[in-house]
């Protein structure tokens, strides 16, 4: 499960984690890349559009909930990555303007501009952008 469980709700998510726990084989893993809270705060868009931290704390469930969730799994285990990525200025630029990141759908007009303004004052000077990405992976295995 990869970046998805935050579409699902509570219910969902545990009717998905039970019906993979069923369909697993013996010593089978369930592994989801997801973020946490704390990864959450490391996201280039909350930089800029504060708003959306708390959108996607709403969203994405904390890994102490998950933990709970996958409760029926006989070990989980928790793996943080972080990489790099470089991306064009104007690629961010196309991508705000078109309201290209789900939770902006909750932004007004007004925080989508004065979002983009504050991006354009800060890499005023730079074509190319380097953006940490953190997320989470949680190893859910089965016995």
């Amino acid at each position: 499960m990869i970046i998805m469980i935050q579409q699902l709700s509570k219910k969902d998510r545990i009717k998905a984690f039970e019906e993979a726990h069923r369909v697993l084989k013996t010593n089978g893993i369930l592994l989801i890349k997801t973020c946490s809270h704390e990864d959450l705060k490391y996201r280039f868009t909350a930089k800029f559009f504060p708003k959306t931290l708390g959108i996607d704390k709403t969203r994405y469930p904390d890994i102490t909930e998950l933990r709970k969730e996958l409760s029926i799994f006989s070990k989980i285990e928790i793996e943080n990555s972080s990489i790099i990525v470089e991306k064009s200025k104007e690629k961010y630029l196309e991508q705000y303007k078109k309201r290209g990141t789900s939770n902006f759908s909750f932004l007004t007009d007004k925080e989508i501009c004065e979002g983009i303004k504050e991006f354009e004052k800060t890499y005023k000077e730079q074509d190319i952008i380097q953006k940490i990405t953190k997320n989470t992976f949680v190893i859910a295995r089965k016995d």
